[in-house]
Formats: C-alpha cells, sequence, structure tokens
C-alpha cells in the first residue's frame, strides 16, 4: 500500500512541479486520494503521518507538499 501512496505523490508532485515549479503543492482530499489509491481514508491517513514524520512530506492543510522525492523515490515501502 505504500508502495502505491509513494507512486501516487511523486506522479501527482511531477505534475504540480510542472505547473508550479517554485512551490508544487498537491491538492487533493485524503478520501480522494483514498479512492485514487484504492485505499481506506483511515490508512491513508497512517501512511501519511509515517511520511511526515519521515520528514518525506510536509501536511499543509488542504494541501500535502513533497519535501524529498528522492528519498521516498528509494525507501524500501
Amino acid at each position: 500500500m505504500r508502495k502505491r501512496v509513494v507512486d501516487s505523490f511523486l506522479h501527482l508532485h511531477a505534475q504540480q512541479l510542472l505547473l508550479a515549479p517554485a512551490g508544487p503543492l498537491i491538492q487533493l482530499a485524503r478520501e480522494d486520494m483514498a479512492a485514487l489509491i484504492g485505499s481506506m481514508p483511515e490508512l491513508l491517513s497512517r501512511i501519511l503521518s509515517e511520511f511526515r514524520q519521515d520528514e518525506s512530506i510536509e501536511l499543509i492543510p488542504r494541501f500535502i507538499k513533497v519535501l524529498q522525492p528522492d528519498k521516498l523515490r528509494r525507501s524500501n515501502w
């Protein structure tokens, strides 16, 4: 499941990077992201917390900011 979340984050981050190179932010409700990934929102929230504690992402109200895409890419989730 973490691998699917990482792949989705990296894909969305790359799209936002093209639109806003200075500050790409992913704007997607957790429920929508969970549906996109095929997960329950509760499980997604736990995974988001793990990534936040790992300092790979930053959770901003209504946004997710990928801080370290290379770290997410290299991690063995």
